[in-house]
């Protein structure tokens, strides 16, 4: 045992007190204050990659992209774009227009021709073709019309 320690032990509790209200009245806010400081930190860094990730999906859909999580998927997270200054992500077109010519981008960035949810109109001719594929629709024919959904499955594989 530290000898210091020792002579507290033996009898000089006055020492003992004073030492222990010091440290309970010095330390343990400081490291209270500590914790909540790095939650602080951890918070504000969640909330800015929170902003950073809605500015780029944001920018994402008005440029066309019907999944904008995926792009940023492919882009390996948010970290994968650049942002300006004022929080802006740069170079959105670059990255559309390379994911243009890729399979994906064809459904990413295809357009909803004639759909109209609120009228209940269907949002294609044929829900199993490539440019209209729709699964909800796929399900609504196979169950109310089996033969019909055959037949437009086959004609989309043609």
């Amino acid at each position: 045992m530290d000898p210091f320690f020792a002579q507290l032990a033996q009898g000089d509790a006055e020492r003992a007190q004073a030492i222990e209200t010091y440290l309970a009245e010095n330390y343990a806010p400081r490291s209270e204050l500590q914790g909540a400081m790095r939650e602080r930190d951890a918070l504000e860094k969640n909330l800015d990659e929170l902003r950073r990730t809605d500015a780029v999906r944001e920018g994402l859909r008005k440029r066309g992209v019907s999944d904008p999580d995926y792009v940023i998927y492919r882009q390996h997270g948010v970290d994968g774009f650049s942002f300006d200054k004022n929080g802006e992500p740069e170079g959105l077109d670059e990255i559309v227009g390379a994911l243009a010519g890729t399979p994906a981008g064809a459904v990413l960035l295809r357009e909803k021709r004639g759909y109209s949810p609120g009228v209940g109109e269907s949002p294609s001719a044929n829900p199993f073709a490539p440019d209209s594929f729709n699964l909800t629709e796929q399900g609504r024919l196979m169950r109310s019309s089996p033969e019909t959904a055959r037949r437009l499955a086959a004609a989309a594989r043609s």
